[in-house]
């Protein structure tokens, strides 16, 4: 029993730092399977994609995250 607590403990802390990693792109109305992307929308994807880094590594709580 006390085993099993402690793993399902350890599993919850690792999902929590693996989200503090995990930058989420928005793919909007382009299905994350649609392989037949015109430019205009791989363009889209790829603007969408710096925002969300430049995003993602702006903010405080990850200023905080990465300087630990």
């Amino acid at each position: 029993m006390f085993s099993a607590a402690t793993e399902a403990w350890d599993r919850e802390q690792m999902e929590q730092v693996v989200s503090a990693r995990t930058v989420s792109i928005p793919t909007h109305e382009i299905s994350t399977t649609d392989f037949g992307l015109t430019r205009t929308e791989a363009d889209s994807l790829y603007g969408w994609g710096v925002n969300a880094a430049h995003d993602f590594f702006t903010a405080p709580d990850q200023q905080a995250y990465l300087n630990s």
